[in-house]
């Protein structure tokens, strides 16, 4: 088996006409043999006086899109209060709002490290500006409904929580379970 390092990642960013501030975002890991290793989704809406206290304009944008886009915005807003609460004492307007979509690991590449090192890929390719990220913790190929399902979502929150320098943290682990939210 090939170690992490054997691993290169292609960022693509794709604008959407019909919303300039808004672009698909896709991030891929292959081995040297072009082989997938991870995939990750997002959305990024630019916005250079984007304010977490009004996540409304979220849902707006989002609308647009993917139901899971259209979901994950709706939650934000749910949980306003919050997210206004978590990031009042910064007072930050940030360059915008990245949706992490999905991240999705080969089954043979999990336990590796490979999903946060895309996250933290797509964090180093949005340095020097300041944005709100977030994410929905949710396992692959378990069904929402699956007796396993949360002790797998439990797992997944905690691996996105071990590392510091990404700073994602649940805003609601008993309302919305898995809801993730950092400022990079």
């Amino acid at each position: 088996m090939e170690n992490e390092l054997d691993v290169g990642i292609v960022a693509i960013c794709e604008p959407h006409f019909h919303n300039p501030r808004m672009q698909s975002i896709c991030l891929t890991a292959r081995t040297n043999e072009r082989e997938l290793v991870c995939e990750l989704k997002a959305l990024r809406l630019a916005d250079s006086w984007f304010d977490i206290e009004n996540p409304k304009n979220l849902v707006t944008a989002f609308d647009d899109h993917t139901a899971v886009a259209y979901n994950f915005s709706q939650e934000l807003y749910k949980r306003r209060r919050t997210l206004k609460s978590r990031y009042r004492e910064m007072d930050v307007i940030a360059s915008g709002f990245i949706a992490i979509l999905s991240i999705e690991t080969c089954e043979t590449w999990r336990g590796r490290k490979v999903g946060l090192r895309m996250l933290k890929y797509l964090q180093c390719l949005h340095a020097g500006m300041q944005w709100f990220v977030g994410l929905e913790a949710a396992p692959q190929g378990i069904e929402f409904h699956d007796k396993h399902y949360r002790a797998q979502q439990k797992r997944l929150i905690n691996y996105y929580a071990s590392d510091n320098v990404l700073d994602l943290r649940e805003i609601a682990p008993k309302s919305s379970p898995g809801l993730m939210t950092a400022l990079w």
